[in-house]
């Protein structure tokens, strides 16, 4: 048989856990970003644009109490009306001096994209597609996890391929206590 004092003692200790409990909130967020051939500078045989995350109602939401950048995918459209070449992207921190020949993109930045083939006619690589392709993942999500850095795209064939746009998937973890 249970005592009157055993239930308040019970039923005390619930509402400790419950309101503790109530305190912790932690979830996995997805922040989506696109950028268009409008938001793209164009440098020969490459391509520049900032990735800005701050802006984002989820970051600001959530950017206090980040505890990680889980996993960062992009989205491609591309078209390209030339011959078959090969794409790859890069990344640098956001306030260092934009890039403008390939060249300096490849000694400078980190490369996230690695070889993607790209055939004749319209590509779109998925955001679970670019996984096959992605480096490097240690150097993009600390960038990411600043919420602002550089874009590059660089490609072989420097006047058949059309970055159409980008799609940029940040997966994030945070906690409120």
């Amino acid at each position: 048989m249970i005592t009157k004092k055993q239930q308040i003692i019970v039923f005390l200790l619930s509402a400790v856990i419950i309101g503790v409990a109530g305190c912790i909130v932690s979830g996995t967020f997805v922040l989506d970003v696109k950028v268009s051939q409008a938001d793209l500078e164009q440098h020969g045989n490459s391509y520049f644009t900032e990735v800005d995350l701050t802006g984002n109602e989820i970051w600001k939401e959530h950017r206090d109490n980040l505890d990680s950048v889980d996993l960062v995918g992009f989205e491609l459209w591309l078209s390209n009306s030339g011959t078959a070449t090969v794409f790859d992207m890069y990344v640098d921190p956001f306030g260092d001096p934009v890039y403008t020949r390939v060249g300096q993109i490849d000694s400078n930045a980190t490369q996230v994209l690695r070889d993607l083939p790209v055939p004749v006619g319209n590509l779109h690589v998925t955001y679970g597609e670019s996984f096959k392709y992605l480096v490097n993942m240690n150097s993009l999500t600390s960038l990411a996890k600043t919420g602002k850095f550089h874009v590059y795209a660089t490609w072989t064939d420097a006047t058949s391929l059309y970055l159409d746009s980008v799609r940029v998937v940040v997966t994030i973890s945070a906690s409120d206590t």
